[in-house]
């Protein structure tokens, strides 16, 4: 049994009554549901209002759901990008701290390491100390301290000389001196801390420096063929030769201690010190067999020149 809307009056009461405001009717299956809303009298749907405003709803909350996305978006790059910051600062912070890590471990294995900088490219730190060549204590102003020894010739002639270039080069010989004899104990007893003239940022070999012949002073490879020393009298003519450079740099190895076992000046240590300075040369230093090989081999090139004279 099936009733249609038209008959919602007959359900109503009265044929005149008022228009039906929602009728309960049963289906063929039996079950109850509500059937629309009709205006008897006119036969229009009054649906028409409810839908516009469910779409009005379905648009304001659309727009809602769109202003929500768009703020968790924001909220979650925000958070993305505070992750990557933290990340990059850690990742530097570990590069850091591995690179002094690398440094601090390259100085224990070595135990002879180069004193380096604390310059900036804003502001120069002065901490560099220089030894005394008297008492071999580390000073951060030497120029009073080595008043306490006005009664040694060097400290005499400097404090007797006139203020000027020659006063300038009396010092300069002062303070390498000293320095030099610290840096020949360090390479000796093989442990210790090179005072060098133009300390390097990070890490500098100690193998690559080498004392000036004339000035003392400490210099790396690079830095001795471009070293213009003030103590140094040059000839006129032979001032840009090559091969008094490579003279120079031969003669400022025999100032290095020479190997165990070969006394300083001998002429196994001269033979030593004309080696290129790569790893073969330290390999060949290093190696006590060698060195001993290499005495027994000048003994006998000694003996059979006297046998012939």
């Amino acid at each position: 049994m099936h009733f249609t809307a038209v008959d919602a009056r007959f359900f109503a009461g009265s044929s005149d009554g008022p228009d039906a405001t929602g009728v309960i009717i049963p289906d063929e299956r039996g079950t109850r549901t509500r059937t629309s809303v009709f205006d008897v009298r006119g036969g229009t749907s009054q649906t028409s209002s409810s839908s516009e405003g469910y779409a009005e709803n379905s648009r304001r909350e659309n727009k809602d759901e769109r202003s929500n996305l768009s703020t968790k978006v924001f909220q979650a790059s925000n958070k993305l990008s505070v992750a990557v910051d933290n990340t990059c600062s850690s990742t530097s912070s570990d590069s850091t701290s591995e690179d002094d890590a690398t440094q601090m471990g390259t100085k224990e294995k070595n135990k002879v390491y180069v004193m380096t900088t604390n310059n900036t490219a804003k502001s120069r730190s002065y901490d560099k100390p220089a030894y005394c060549y008297v008492c071999s204590l580390p000073q951060k102003k030497l120029t009073v301290h080595i008043l306490q020894h006005s009664s040694e010739p060097m400290v005499a002639q400097w404090l007797a000389a006139e203020k000027g270039p020659e006063k300038d080069k009396l010092w300069i010989k002062i303070r390498n001196f000293g320095n030099h004899l610290h840096n020949y104990e360090v390479l000796r007893q093989g442990e210790g801390e090179l005072i060098v003239v133009y300390r390097p940022e990070t890490y500098g070999d100690p193998s690559d420096y080498q004392p000036c012949v004339d000035c003392l002073g400490y210099l790396s490879r690079n830095e001795f063929y471009r070293h213009k020393c003030k103590l140094r009298e040059e000839d006129k003519e032979d001032s840009q030769s090559q091969k008094k450079k490579q003279s120079c740099v031969q003669n400022s190895r025999m100032l290095l201690p020479p190997p165990p076992g070969v006394p300083a000046g001998d002429v196994v240590h001269k033979i030593l010190s004309t080696l290129q300075a790569d790893d073969i040369s330290r390999c060949i230093k290093s190696d006590s067999l060698m060195v001993e090989l290499a005495i027994v081999f000048q003994a006998r090139a000694q003996s059979g020149a006297v046998q012939n004279s």
